[in-house]
């Protein structure tokens, strides 16, 4: 492997990653939910101060067994 080529895809990464936590900002500034991966389970991440965002967790994390 050529180390141009490694660092080149260390950008990518990066730019990607970078990228996609503006995107998650900004559906979290629009209401909506946000899924991520913590070092065991995954988290749920929404504005804290929009109610429907946070009744919409809720939804998210019903039983599924349950019916409404």
């Amino acid at each position: 492997w050529n180390m141009d080529y490694i660092e080149k895809l260390n950008n990518l990464k990066e730019e990607y990653n970078e990228r996609k936590i503006k995107e998650a900002a900004q559906d979290i500034l629009n209401g909506e939910l946000v899924i991520f991966p913590t070092e065991t389970v995954y988290g749920i991440g929404a504005n804290a101060l929009n109610d429907d965002a946070c009744k919409n967790i809720f939804k998210a994390k019903r039983n599924r067994y349950k019916r409404y």
